[in-house]
């Protein structure tokens, strides 16, 4: 009884120490399957969406993402020229729809079409970061899918460059007041930017 003990208790010690090793092995595995995970999580579905995505589209499921109905999201990794659901901060967006079914699984939500923010393009807002822009305009049913809304024309701030804010980091030189520029109904101040 006694050599049936000793042998079954240095088995169990083998075992641990075997699956002790696996474990923290695995561990590793598993943290780098995680990043290789988080990077290859574009165009899939998940129950959450995790930190650096959007998603473009949200279903509702029975019984996958917990017991009942839950949202059942589409992933995106933040490009230019998508169509998503909320634009993650850093980015833009140029235009805005009212769809049905598909930012919302039972009813009307609003996609946006996301925008690295770059010089020279139009833009619902100026984006976290070095730009600025130079023009604005009021149009329908752009950046607002049921009404007017403000576009901006960004730019990368440069010396001279006539902008109607001044960003983080730079001075101006000049300033102006022009008519429908700045202001798409009335005037507003342009500064002649130094940097």
């Amino acid at each position: 009884m006694r050599m049936a003990f000793r042998s079954l208790a240095r088995a169990g010690a083998c075992t641990f120490a075997s699956l002790a090793l696996v474990l923290g092995l695995s561990g590793g595995f598993t943290a780098a399957a995680s990043e290789a995970g988080q990077a290859g999580l574009d165009n899939t579905w998940a129950c959450s969406v995790p930190s650096g995505y959007t998603y473009d589209r949200v279903a509702s499921q029975l019984n996958v993402c917990g017991s009942g109905f839950h949202a059942y999201y589409h992933l995106r990794a933040p490009q230019d020229n998508i169509w998503v659901c909320y634009v993650p901060s850093g980015y833009t967006y140029d235009q805005a729809s009212n769809q049905l079914n598909v930012c919302n699984s039972s009813g009307f939500a609003t996609s946006y079409r996301m925008r690295v923010g770059q010089d020279n393009i139009w833009a619902c807002y100026v984006p976290n970061g070095n730009l600025t822009y130079d023009r604005v305009t009021s149009q329908l049913n752009v950046c607002n899918p049921s009404g007017f809304s403000y576009s901006y024309h960004l730019r990368t701030p440069v010396n001279g460059l006539w902008a109607c804010n001044v960003p983080v980091g730079w001075t101006y030189d000049q300033v102006t007041n022009q008519l429908n520029v700045c202001n798409p109904s009335g005037f507003a101040s342009s500064y002649r930017l130094r940097g």
